[in-house]
């Protein structure tokens, strides 16, 4: 339910709440404009402007979130795997003409002071995948110009990526959720105990 009482939540609806564990349509549909329109939109226009005599390489920011179905993120987890998919698919087109196309791919970043309470949120695992920013931008823009694929960042996170994909989806979802579940009701140095 939003703020008003009404059912008007979708899938994820966990991903980022209101102060009564809900989230908003509104917010779930400005994951998918962010994530899936915006990077649509710009990608198009980019390679609309690209000169076809260089080789093109082509970057996009997913999310380890990407590799699964994460409940309590639904909605954001499948807007990253559409990233992911996405790529692919133009990393081949790009192929034929000399380009590439590049995903990072990292578990957390700590892109902006609002993100700190999330990541401390999640314990000692939280801040075990976290990569700092400058690492995560060397590390891909180096892919991007040995025109590797798949960008992810920090020893454990591959390694979580890799076993991920070992393991049946369903149980990958119920691990996730447990995690999920554990880190909402932890406190955290920026965040008093939960009512």
């Amino acid at each position: 339910m939003d703020r008003s009482g009404s059912p008007r939540a979708a899938a994820g609806v966990r991903f980022v709440t209101e102060p009564d564990g809900t989230v908003t349509a509104e917010h779930v549909a400005d994951i998918v404009r962010v994530n899936v329109e915006s990077t649509l939109a710009t990608t198009h226009e980019v390679l609309r402007l690209r000169d076809p005599v260089v080789p093109f390489r082509l970057v996009t920011v997913s999310s380890l979130a990407g590799f699964y179905a994460m409940p309590l993120k639904a909605t954001y987890a499948a807007s990253k795997a559409f990233l992911l998919s996405l790529s692919v698919a133009l990393g081949e087109e790009l192929r034929a003409e000399g380009g590439s196309a590049t995903v990072l791919a990292p578990a957390g970043l700590a892109t902006s002071p609002e993100v700190i309470p999330a990541i401390d949120a999640q314990g000692l695992l939280g801040r075990m995948t976290t990569i700092e920013v400058p690492t995560a931008v060397r590390l891909t823009i180096d892919a991007a110009l040995k025109g590797r694929f798949l960008v992810v960042p920090g020893v454990l996170n591959g390694l979580l990526q890799r076993l991920g994909g070992l393991i049946p989806d369903r149980l990958v979802a119920r691990i996730i959720a447990l995690r999920w579940r554990r880190a909402r009701i932890r406190p955290t140095r920026h965040s008093p105990l939960p009512a």
